[in-house]
């Protein structure tokens, strides 16, 4: 039983990672791809090795803000506090420096508060997360990261790189 739900775990992270918005115009969304893709010349997405960094990234194409870079050539940072968000950004986007952690001013043991499986509404305001009047789907710990520091611990750190940042 352990084996079948470990291969259906897999065959999901899968499914979402490859075939979710498959058919989209744009990837982000709403359209703020398309925006960046106009204010970049040509040149910059062709053949020029650019970085990006993504806080909340949530999908590796669906609602991605930095897809259209990755297809360019392009490799970032991309971070969120859900496992799942992660492990399908691994999957689909090994180039890139994908990071487990909440963002913060300062680094903390801090809750995180999921409203769905996959969703776009996680936090760590315990505040908003309580008041909302939304069922709390789950919970758990991590301890939370300065940008800095992931960006410090990132192949990208040590400064000197010029970067665009898509949140």
């Amino acid at each position: 039983m352990k084996l079948l739900k470990k291969i259906s775990k897999k065959i999901w992270l899968i499914r979402k990672a490859f075939f979710s918005g498959l058919f989209n115009l744009h990837y982000s969304q709403f359209g703020e791809d398309i925006i960046l893709k106009e204010l970049l010349k040509k040149e910059k997405l062709k053949g020029y090795k650019g970085f990006f960094i993504d806080v909340g990234c949530y999908h590796p194409k669906k609602f991605s803000n930095t897809y259209m870079l990755y297809k360019a050539g392009w490799s970032g940072i991309n971070i969120d506090m859900e496992p799942d968000k992660i492990n399908l950004f691994n999957l689909a986007r090994s180039r890139d420096w994908n990071v487990l952690s909440p963002i913060s001013d300062k680094k903390e043991k801090v809750k995180v508060y999921r409203f769905g499986k996959f969703g776009v509404g996680s936090t760590i305001d315990h505040k908003f997360a309580t008041e909302t009047g939304i069922t709390i789907y789950d919970t758990t710990e991590l301890f939370s990261k300065t940008l800095n520091e992931v960006i410090e611990e990132s192949p990208y750190g040590g400064g000197g790189t010029r970067s665009i940042s898509c949140q």
